[in-house]
């Protein structure tokens, strides 16, 4: 087999602040160049992470305990060495979904950790005519639905991650303004757990521009692109910036937000108030 490294990346912008956080920080960066080859040895991992092969064979410990890899065979590199034991990604049981609500659609998309999707849908929905209650409601009804129909394909969700048009408390997970949604102040990670029940699995919430970002960065065609700017303007105009290798989110966390610039003085009036 011949491996070639992927595109250099760093676990993290920041200094880890803890052993514990190190090691996620590590396991995640393991676990994603798995996901961008068919098979891999411990060797090649140590190669293209930068991480101590003991550090990579303790790390794998962990993640065959965890099901999360496989060992796929043995490798023989030239007539000399011992030969290398490759593993993969064997990540069906384990999915993440993803959800998007904007001012006429719902979108969600389900996988496993293997990248197989597992549920894609999109509705039609009038969620700025409709009020937040509404389209909260609406929205919990499509999640428990795809959960479930995750957990019919034998993985199970382990978060749920919404994308939302507006400015967004990350760490409350409150919507603090959408103007196109009208929704202002709305705790939604709290709202949609509350939905889904006793079943629930965690909720994350953040401005859709920046997780479209992520996205480009982690698989997109620009993907570990160190540096990136990713512009919307589906509705509203907005951004999200990858900086290091990580999400720039700025002192108030909303780093990236473009905004409207005025063209026409006599225009009509955005969702956001400004004129033109």
């Amino acid at each position: 087999m011949t491996y070639r490294p992927s595109r250099s990346r760093s676990p993290g912008g920041a200094a880890p602040t803890s052993p514990a956080t190190l090691r996620r920080a590590n396991l995640s960066l393991v676990l994603r160049e798995l996901r961008e080859h068919t098979s891999l040895s411990r060797a090649e991992i140590a190669q293209a992470t930068g991480l101590h092969r003991a550090t990579v064979s303790n790390l794998m410990a962990e993640l065959l305990e965890r099901r999360l890899v496989r060992e796929v065979g043995v490798e023989h590199v030239g007539a000399i060495g011992r030969p290398r034991r490759a593993v993969a990604l064997h990540g069906a049981h384990v999915g993440a979904l993803g959800m998007e609500i904007n001012v006429d659609y719902i979108a969600v998309h389900g996988t496993d950790l293997s990248g197989r999707s597992l549920v894609e849908r999109r509705v039609v929905h009038d969620a700025m005519g409709s009020g937040p209650d509404s389209a909260v409601r609406r929205l919990g009804l499509v999640a428990k639905e795809a959960v479930e129909a995750m957990r019919r394909a034998g993985a199970v969700p382990t978060g749920i991650a919404v994308a939302v048009p507006g400015l967004v408390d990350v760490t409350r997970g409150v919507v603090t303004l959408a103007p196109n949604l009208h929704w202002r102040d709305l705790p939604l990670a709290e709202q949609l757990s509350s939905i889904l029940g006793p079943r629930s699995v965690p909720v994350w919430v953040d401005n859709d521009a920046n997780l479209a970002a992520l996205a480009e960065y982690t698989s997109g065609v620009a993907a570990g692109t160190p540096h990136l700017v990713y512009l919307t303007g589906e509705v509203g105009v907005g951004g999200g910036i990858i900086s290091g290798g990580e999400l720039l989110r700025g002192a108030d966390g909303f780093s990236g937000e473009v905004g409207h610039l005025r063209v026409d003085p006599n225009g009509d009036r955005c969702g956001c108030g400004r004129i033109g």
